[in-house]
C-alpha cells in the first residue's frame, strides 16, 4: 500500500495498520511486511486519537449547553471535535456566527481563509484539519459606539476553561490566536506591554499550567473594519507571520 498523509480522525480508523505522519511517521511505499512493533504503535496511536476526539465531543456537549454570561447571546459556538497538531483561537463570534452554528463564517472568515489558503490549505480543509477554538464561546452585542461589544473580563474567566480544555485535551505543537483578545491570553509569557507590532511576524514560546510546550505565532483579527493588517508595518508583519507558519512543522502535519 502507498504510503499516505492522513486528515481526519476517520482516516485514521480506516487505515488502522498504517503508521500516519500526523501521529508519528509513515510507512515507506513498497515496504515489506509491517513490524509487528510499529503496528502496535499505530494502533496505540490511533486508540489516543479516538479518546481524544471523543473527550472534545463530551466537552462541546457540555459548552453548548453553557448559559454562564447573561450579557452574551448565545448558543455558544464551536468548531469540529479532531484531534490535530494546530490550534486556532479567535476572539468571539458574531451574529452570522450564531445563526450557522460555525466560526469565522462571514466577512472576517473569508479574509482569514484567503490567508490560510496563501500558505497551502483551504477553508474546507481548514476547518477539517485544525482545531477551531475562541476566547468566548457566544456573541458579546454590539457596542453602542459602533463594532461588535469587547467581552469583559468576567465573560472572558467565565469561558477561559473551555479553550484551556481544549488546549490540553488535543494537545497541539501551534497556537495560532487571532486578534489582540485572543494573544491576550497569552500576555503572562509575552513580552510585557507588547504592542501587536511587536508580536505578530514572531514565534513566541509558551508552557501551559500543566507544562504543554506549544508555539505561538499571532495574527492580527481579519476584521473587515480593521485597517492594520492593510497598511504597514501590518502589511509587512503579516507576510512573516504567514511564512512563519507555513514552515512550522505542525502545520506541514495538516496540509
Amino acid at each position: 500500500m502507498e504510503a499516505q498523509r492522513l486528515k481526519t480522525i476517520d482516516d485514521l480508523l480506516d487505515c488502522e495498520d498504517e503508521r500516519v505522519e500526523l501521529i508519528g511517521g509513515i510507512k515507506p511505499a513498497g515496504s515489506g511486511p509491517a513490524d509487528p512493533s510499529l503496528q502496535a504503535d499505530s494502533r496505540s496511536a490511533i486508540a489516543a486519537a479516538s479518546d481524544q476526539t471523543e473527550a472534545l465531543d463530551r466537552l462541546y456537549e457540555d459548552l453548548r449547553r453553557c448559559r454562564r454570561c447573561p450579557g452574551m447571546f448565545g448558543p455558544p459556538v464551536h468548531g469540529l471535535a479532531i484531534r490535530s497538531p494546530v490550534m486556532m483561537i479567535g476572539q468571539a463570534p458574531g451574529t452570522r456566527e450564531i445563526e450557522q452554528g460555525r466560526p469565522f463564517c462571514w466577512t472576517a472568515g473569508k479574509t482569514l481563509f484567503r490567508w490560510f489558503e496563501s500558505i497551502g490549505i483551504d477553508e474546507a480543509g481548514f476547518r477539517a484539519r485544525v482545531l477551531m477554538s475562541a476566547v468566548c464561546r457566544c456573541f458579546p452585542g454590539k457596542n453602542p459606539k459602533g463594532g461588535d461589544r469587547v467581552p469583559d473580563r468576567v465573560e472572558v474567566e467565565n469561558c477561559t476553561p473551555w479553550w484551556r480544555a481544549e488546549l490540553e485535551t488535543g494537545q497541539p505543537r501551534l497556537i495560532i490566536p487571532v486578534g489582540k483578545l485572543a494573544i491576550a491570553q497569552f500576555a503572562d509569557q509575552l513580552p510585557a506591554r507588547a504592542r501587536l507590532d511587536m508580536l505578530v511576524g514572531h514565534q513566541w514560546p509558551y508552557r501551559s499550567a500543566t507544562g504543554l510546550a506549544v508555539d505561538l505565532i499571532p495574527l492580527p483579527h481579519p476584521s473587515g473594519a480593521s485597517t492594520w493588517f492593510k497598511m504597514e508595518p501590518g502589511l509587512t508583519l503579516l507576510p512573516q507571520a504567514l511564512g512563519l507558519i507555513a514552515a512550522h512543522p505542525a502545520w506541514q502535519a495538516v496540509l
